[in-house]
C-alpha cells in the first residue's frame, strides 16, 4: 500500500511537484521498513529504483546531496535487479544510473563522466562479461566511449574523445617514425609511460572485483600516468610540432562552419550505433541519431565487398 501511495505521489502531474515527490519519498521510506532484502529482495529493490527516481527528480535539498542519494539507492537496487534475472528493470536502472553520474556534483567531472560511460557502456553491451571481452580486444573504444558520452548530450568530449582515438590509430605508424627521431632518452620514456597508460585503462574496467585493486587506486594511478604522458608528448612536440596532433573538437567544427558559411556534418559511427551532428553556419547544432547505422554499414558504402580490393566506390551524403 505505501509502494503504491509513492507511486501515485512520484507520478502526480498535479497539484504541487516539489510536494508530491516530498510525500513519495516520505512514502517510499517507510514501505522499506517492511520490504526488506531479506525477506521481500525484488519489492525491496524496485521501492529503492524508485527511491532514487524520486531522490534524482527532487526539487528541494540541495541538488548535490539528492543526486549522491540516488546514485546510492541505483547502486543499492543492482544488487538484486540483474541483467540476467530482471533484463528490463536493470537496464532502465542502468540508464537512470549513468544520468545521475552525468549530471553529478560532487567529485571530478572527469571521473562522473567516466562512470556514466562505463555504466552506458556496460549498458550497451549487455552484460559486465561482454564489456570486459571487449576491452580485451581493443576495439573501436574511442568510438564507443563517444557515443556513449553523446548520449548523455556531452558532444564536445564526445568529439574529443573520437578525434584522439583516431589521431592515434591513424598515425601510430608515423609517429613511431617521428619517434625515432628524438633522442633516445625521450624514445625510451615515452614508449614506457604510452605502455603504462595503455595497461592501466584496460586494469580500470576489471578493478575493484574480487582478487584486484580497487577503481580508486587504479584511477590514481591512470590520471598520474596520463599526466606524465602529456608532459612527454609536449617536450617532444617542441622539436617535432607533428608529433601527436591534436583532433578537433567541437568550437573548432562550429568555427569552420561560421567561417565556410555553409552546414557541416560530423559523423560518429560505432558498432553499435552512430550520430550526425549537423552544425549549421547559424543558430543550433541538430542532432540525428542513426542507431541501426553501424561502422559496418558505413564500410559497405565506402568499400568494395571483395576484402582483395579494398577501394572507395560510394560516397557519404547528406
Amino acid at each position: 500500500m505505501q509502494g503504491e501511495l509513492s507511486n501515485s505521489y512520484a507520478q502526480n502531474p498535479l497539484d504541487n511537484r516539489a510536494d508530491n515527490l516530498e510525500k513519495a519519498i516520505e512514502y517510499y521510506q517507510a514501505a522499506l521498513q517492511v520490504r526488506t532484502p531479506e525477506d521481500m529482495p525484488v519489492d525491496w529493490a524496485t521501492t529503492m529504483n524508485n527511491l532514487a527516481i524520486a531522490y534524482q527528480n527532487r526539487l528541494r535539498g540541495t541538488r548535490a546531496d539528492n543526486l549522491e542519494k540516488a546514485i546510492e539507492g541505483y547502486q543499492a537496487a543492482l544488487q538484486v535487479i540483474t541483467q540476467k534475472d530482471m533484463p528490463v528493470e536493470w537496464a532502465s536502472t542502468m540508464n537512470n544510473l549513468a544520468n545521475a553520474y552525468s549530471d553529478r556534483i560532487r567529485g571530478t567531472r572527469a571521473d562522473n563522466l567516466e562512470k556514466a560511460t562505463e555504466t552506458l557502456y556496460t549498458l550497451d553491451e549487455g552484460s559486465a562479461e561482454g564489456l570486459q571481452a571487449e576491452l580485451a580486444e581493443n576495439q573501436d573504444l574511442a568510438a564507443r566511449a563517444s557515443y556513449c558520452l553523446a548520449k548523455l548530450g556531452h558532444f564536445d568530449e564526445a568529439i574529443v574523445t573520437l578525434e584522439q582515438g583516431r589521431t592515434r590509430a591513424f598515425s601510430e605508424t608515423y609517429n613511431a617514425t617521428l619517434l625515432k627521431m628524438a633522442s633516445e632518452t625521450d624514445q625510451q620514456t615515452y614508449t614506457e609511460a604510452s605502455v603504462q597508460v595503455k595497461a592501466l585503462e584496460k586494469e580500470m574496467y576489471t578493478a575493484g572485483q574480487e582478487n584486484t585493486r580497487s577503481r580508486a587506486e587504479v584511477l590514481a594511478d591512470l590520471k598520474l600516468a596520463r599526466t606524465r604522458l602529456a608532459t612527454l608528448v609536449e617536450t617532444i612536440r617542441q622539436t617535432m610540432p607533428d608529433f601527436l596532433p591534436e583532433g578537433l573538437n567541437f568550437q573548432s567544427i562550429c568555427q569552420l562552419a561560421t567561417t565556410l558559411k555553409q552546414p557541416l556534418v560530423y559523423l560518429l559511427t560505432t558498432p553499435k550505433g552512430s550520430l550526425a551532428l549537423i552544425v549549421p553556419a547559424k543558430g543550433e547544432t541538430e542532432v540525428v541519431w542513426l542507431d541501426d547505422f553501424s561502422t559496418e554499414d558505413l564500410s559497405g558504402l565506402l568499400y568494395d565487398n571483395e576484402e582483395t580490393r579494398r577501394y572507395l566506390h560510394g560516397t557519404v551524403g547528406g
